[in-house]
């Protein structure tokens, strides 16, 4: 049931996200999850189903990508009927509702609804149910008062609380837990009025976390150079050094460390110091690129536990 309603609401976020774009170019960070559902969906239709929506999203050049957070899309089933329909050939006949929520997990609201009444008819229970889901119309403006409700409920909850948002960030980062950090700052959306704020957090955090990763690897190059000064240890610690960031507070010293190992050895080692990330436009894009990606593996990497839907009627 679970790969059922995740597909499915796949589908209807790409859609939704192509709303709001035209209006207003922000992501809203929304997880897709399952509620408890009492229906039983065959596995078949669970299978046909998912390789058909990866196809239509895959066709529109999108991908879906949607970790754990505070803010949920979810599905619920409920039959109204099954039956048979007399043939020949006899098919499959389902009479259902599905109502699709928006909502705020730690405050467990239910920020938007919609219901939508679904019939199909199949061969099979499979096929009638996929004849069900083709009906939905997410084209339509009571679908959109659905999507426009929840984002803007998110929106105003992100407004009000990115202060205490952000200050959970630099805690966490005070405590050297960067990915944590980022998982936080990273949520707040770009059309938030903290975005700003967020902005610099999130560069101060990816500094503080590069700062940090670049001075291991610098004290394993020195090590690897200081306990073998030889061709052996020049190789070890080059491949250090070519991972340390030009931004870093070690850099200078990286450098000087590289230059004296090629003035001992008098080797043609190339120490890449990754300079493409000079310009300070690309380098910043980077850095957001990089501390959204740090923040989305931390997401997804969250205890199931976390999604607990029961709350919901």
């Amino acid at each position: 049931m679970k790969q059922l309603i995740v597909s499915f609401i796949y589908s209807i976020i790409v859609f939704a996200h192509s709303i709001c774009a035209d209006a207003q170019s922000c992501d809203v960070p929304i997880q897709i999850i399952s509620s408890p559902q009492t229906e039983n969906i065959p596995v078949e239709v669970l299978e046909l189903l998912n390789s058909r929506l990866a196809t239509a999203i895959t066709s529109d050049g999108i991908i879906a990508s949607m970790p754990y957070g505070q803010f949920f899309i979810t599905a619920k089933f409920n039959h109204v009927t099954e039956g048979v329909v007399q043939g020949p050939p006899m098919q499959k006949a389902i009479h259902t509702s599905l109502t699709l929520i928006i909502g705020d997990m730690d405050g467990r609201q239910i920020y938007s609804a919609k219901t939508f009444d679904l019939k199909g008819v199949g061969t099979s229970s499979q096929r009638a149910l996929i004849n069900c889901l083709r009906s939905v119309n997410v084209r339509n403006q009571d679908f959109e008062l659905f999507i426009n409700t929840g984002r803007d409920k998110i929106l105003n909850y992100y407004n009000k609380n990115y202060v205490s948002i952000l200050a959970k960030a630099k805690k966490a980062a005070d405590m050297k837990r960067y990915e944590e950090a980022l998982y936080y700052a990273c949520y707040i959306p770009e059309c938030c009025i903290g975005y700003n704020d967020a902005y610099k957090c999130i560069m101060s955090i990816m500094q503080s976390y590069r700062d940090n990763d670049s001075e291991t690897l610098y004290n394993k190059a020195y090590i690897a150079w200081s306990s073998s000064p030889n061709s052996e240890g020049a190789r070890t610690a080059s491949l250090y050094l070519s991972l340390i960031e030009p931004s870093s507070s070690v850099y200078s010293k990286s450098q000087q460390l590289a230059t004296d190992i090629h003035k001992t050895i008098r080797c043609d080692y190339i120490f890449e110091t990754r300079d493409k990330y000079n310009d300070s436009l690309a380098l910043k894009k980077a850095y957001i690129d990089a501390a959204r990606n740090i923040g989305v593996a931390y997401g997804c990497g969250q205890k199931e536990t976390t999604t607990n839907l029961f709350w919901i009627k």
